[in-house]
């Protein structure tokens, strides 16, 4: 029997574990205590089998607490995100006015400072006149510029038409009316009237 240097294909970790530990079980309970069992060209005691099944065990339930202890701490992570997020925006902000005009001293914290905008009177003059031009081309006008338009309809006329009336060559009144023809009359129907 040779020793394994390469990985097995698949071989479940915790199902391998499990194995581990009924194997130690049965070394315990059902292999006498003075037993000599040759593994690999090698003799070796009862005892000796049961610590080298005890070391394998060990290294197994170190990944699994190191796992759980890998799983709450991301869990931990999570819970504390939030307010991680929030006191840091905070405290930007504070550090950002409180050293306002101390760059270097706030690039220690690895902030840079807000830039500062540029906005003469000048500018907000020409801002000003941009915007009105665009409202005026667009036609656009406030709320209470549109509550003061008021229409001067004073009434509607409704023509009624109706169904299944047609003209002389067939065509119902709108077809007539949109061929430039009088109501639902072709131009002979009209003229032999």
């Amino acid at each position: 029997m040779s020793a394994t240097t390469t990985q097995p294909k698949s071989v479940a970790p915790a199902k391998f574990e499990q194995e581990l530990v009924q194997m130690d079980q049965g070394v315990q309970q059902s292999l006498p205590a003075g037993t000599v069992l040759t593994l690999d060209g090698t003799a070796m005691k009862q005892a000796a089998i049961d610590t080298q099944l005890e070391g394998y065990i060990t290294t197994f339930k170190a990944v699994d607490a190191a796992k759980a202890a890998y799983q709450e701490a991301v869990a931990a992570r999570l819970a504390i995100t939030v307010e991680a997020r929030t006191f840091y925006k905070q405290l930007k902000a504070v550090l950002k006015t409180y050293f306002a005009s101390q760059p270097s001293v706030l690039a220690t914290f690895g902030l840079t400072p807000d830039k500062a905008i540029a906005s003469s009177a000048k500018t907000k003059l020409l801002a000003v006149g941009k915007r009105s031009q665009t409202r005026a081309v667009r036609g656009t006008k406030s709320k209470k510029q549109k509550a003061r338009i008021k229409g001067a309809v004073t009434g509607v006329t409704i023509t009624p038409v109706v169904a299944g009336e047609a003209g002389a060559e067939g065509l119902s009144a709108p077809e007539n009316a949109a061929n430039g023809e009088g109501p639902g009359l072709s131009a002979e129907a009209r003229v032999s009237s």
